[in-house]
């Protein structure tokens, strides 16, 4: 009997060691603004948008009051992307892609997520990998680029 008891307990055991190596690597955590940290690894969750009431019903504006507005949350349209945060100045958020541009975002209108250091990197790896494809793909574009770079050189 006691060794049912105690392959039950390595059982339970392993399972929740699974559940927590799962929850800790595979899951993306949403984050509040202050949770926020120069060099987190996020992306996008959702998105928010508001609108005035005469533009959600139409002009009849009878079942909501006109001065309130009407918030809409939804799945980010774009290519999602790790991002790196660069600066933070609430409720605005610099950070930088995977190209080493950056983009601005404000808290107030998206809701970050955490993501795990080795899938960031991970997913940068394979963005810029498809990028050099795509630059071998079309070699016309990247002939421009170097023209242009070749013209703007100072004497």
């Amino acid at each position: 009997m006691p060794s049912q008891t105690n392959n039950s307990s390595n059982r339970i055991s392993s399972e929740s060691t699974d559940a927590k190596r799962l929850s800790d690597s595979a899951l993306a955590k949403p984050l509040h603004p202050e949770d926020l940290s120069v060099g987190d690894d996020v992306a996008i969750l959702f998105t928010s948008c508001q609108y005035p009431t005469f533009v959600w019903y139409g002009f009849d504006s009878g079942m909501q009051p006109i001065e309130k507005p009407i918030s809409v949350t939804y799945l980010p349209l774009d290519d999602q992307e790790a991002l790196v945060v660069e600066q933070i100045c609430l409720p605005f958020v610099l950070c930088r892609r995977f190209d080493d541009r950056h983009r601005y975002l404000d808290v107030r209108q998206v809701q970050l997520a955490r993501l795990n250091k080795a899938f960031a990197k991970a997913d940068r790896k394979a963005r810029r990998h498809d990028q050099e494809v795509a630059a071998r793909e079309n070699p016309k574009t990247t002939k421009r680029k170097k023209r242009r770079k070749k013209k703007k050189k100072p004497k």
